[in-house]
């Protein structure tokens, strides 16, 4: 069989599932517990955070597990807007998720919408001519959130550039 809907979810590979089942076996147990139990669960935590960590060139303490996206959407915002006092402009892609502006909001963060090109893009041209005309004293840190790749369109954004744009303004 020919599995094609990866938007929706994947299939799980065999490794993956046999270090779940692993898991799963240990029972019901929480990580941060003190017996011993939970001492092994939290041994099987950290060694998921080095392998990952190793895997995509970050440190262990680095990897935070969320449970989904939205959570992590806020996680982020409110990270990236923490130490600024709230002295930013969020600057959002119209493809972000809705976590992102509900996190802005919460974080009372003013938040604007990057345009996109007719490819599904963000476009750099106009967020380069917005970040050149960027006033500092009223608009604060310029900030932008960009998904990599959009989990319904596959389409990948310019990360790269666009981060480049934002830390010359």
């Amino acid at each position: 069989m020919i599995y094609a809907d990866h938007n929706a979810t994947s299939p799980l590979r065999p490794e993956a599932r046999e270090a779940m089942l692993a898991v799963y076996d240990m029972g019901p147990v929480n990580p941060s517990s003190v017996h011993t139990a939970g001492r092994a669960a939290r041994g099987v935590l950290e060694r998921t955070r080095t392998t990952l960590g190793g895997a995509i060139g970050s440190r262990a303490e680095d990897i935070v597990f969320t449970s989904g996206g939205t959570e992590s959407d806020s996680l982020a915002v409110h990270g990236a807007v923490a130490g600024l006092d709230c002295k930013c402009t969020l600057i959002v892609s119209a493809l972000e998720h809705e976590a992102i502006a509900k996190a802005a909001a919460h974080s009372g963060v003013p938040m604007e919408t990057a345009y996109l090109t007719s490819a599904g893009r963000v476009d750099l041209e106009d967020l380069a001519n917005r970040l050149k005309s960027w006033d500092h004293a009223a608009k604060g840190t310029p900030v932008l959130s960009l998904m990599l790749a959009n989990n319904e369109t596959g389409i990948l954004q310019p990360v790269a550039e666009a981060a480049a744009l934002v830390r010359e303004a």
